[in-house]
């Protein structure tokens, strides 16, 4: 894929709506990269207001088998064009194993 066609595939994502964007996932493999990097940086441009460095968080996460939910997901999905910014940030984590443990080691 040229580098033109990704900028525009990017650029293009940025007013598509969500079930739009999940049709595009489906489409090439191409197409599932450029929209992968396109979710990716939204949900990080969130995150980094929290949490640094993010690529150790998200090894963490993906460790531990946790996810993200509640508000910020919420505000992920939220297309108004009035930002607000959630709350909190909610992880949930498996009830096996020593997850919790090694999340709260991560923010220590």
């Amino acid at each position: 894929m040229s580098d033109r066609l990704y900028q525009s595939l990017i650029l293009v994502c940025n007013y598509l709506e969500h079930r739009d964007i999940a049709t595009l996932l489906k489409v090439s493999q191409p197409s599932r990269i450029v929209v992968s990097v396109f979710v990716a940086r939204r949900v990080n441009r969130l995150l980094k207001k929290w949490i640094t460095p993010l690529n150790l968080f998200w090894a963490t996460l993906d460790n531990v088998g946790a996810i993200i939910g509640g508000s910020f997901v919420l505000r992920l999905l939220d297309d108004t064009p009035d930002p607000w910014m959630p709350g909190s940030l909610d992880i949930y984590v498996p009830e096996q194993g020593d997850g919790v443990h090694r999340l709260l080691a991560f923010f220590r």
